[in-house]
């Protein structure tokens, strides 16, 4: 298990590019993402 978000996101073969930064901002901020697509769709 990862220790941190952005760990978890590299594991899961998530992150193909990134931004300097956002690892830290991620350990400490509350941060919203957009995962493009709504999981409440009667479609999923």
């Amino acid at each position: 298990m990862a220790s941190d978000a952005y760990s978890e996101f590299e594991w899961r073969e998530m992150v193909y590019e990134g931004t300097e930064g956002v690892r830290d901002v991620l350990a400490r901020e509350k941060v919203t993402c957009y995962i493009g697509f709504d999981p409440t769709a009667s479609s999923l």
